[in-house]
């Protein structure tokens, strides 16, 4: 029990060190990587949305299998 509270007690000191150091850092985006990221997003959202309602588009009921009380 003694080595796994080391072992946290590390996990967490290291993690707030690379923290730390990772906010030093700026990250630059240029507009051409904003504009293929947001086009990628909004394929993926249109994509669900069409995902979800394909039934309604294609104007058919689901198949649900009912089994009749006997």
């Amino acid at each position: 029990m003694n080595g796994f509270k080391i072992f946290v007690s590390f996990l967490i000191v290291f993690g707030i060190v690379q923290t730390s150091y990772a906010q030093t850092n700026e990250l630059v985006v240029s507009d051409e990587e904003k504009i293929i990221l947001f086009t990628g997003f909004s394929i993926a959202v249109i994509g669900i949305f069409l995902f979800l309602a394909r039934d309604v588009i294609l104007r058919r009921k689901t198949c649900l299998l009912y089994t009749s009380p006997s």
